[in-house]
């Protein structure tokens, strides 16, 4: 379990604006905002859903 001293993982900048969000050169934002701004953009359908696999679940990345 991570410490809450640990910071957040971020993610670089590049990332972030493929999302639609600009921040600052050098800025990033934790992965957790960026995961949850990535839910709602689905859920009001800017973004689209991945594919469910056969049995309804959302695939896996392989990494």
């Amino acid at each position: 379990m991570r410490s809450l001293e640990q910071p957040a993982p971020t993610v670089p900048m590049l990332d972030v604006a493929i999302g639609g969000i600009l921040l600052p050169r050098g800025e990033a934002i934790p992965l957790i905002v960026q995961l949850e701004i990535s839910h709602e953009l689905r859920q009001s359908g800017v973004l689209p859903s991945p594919p469910l696999a056969a049995d309804g679940e959302a695939p896996r990345n392989a990494a």
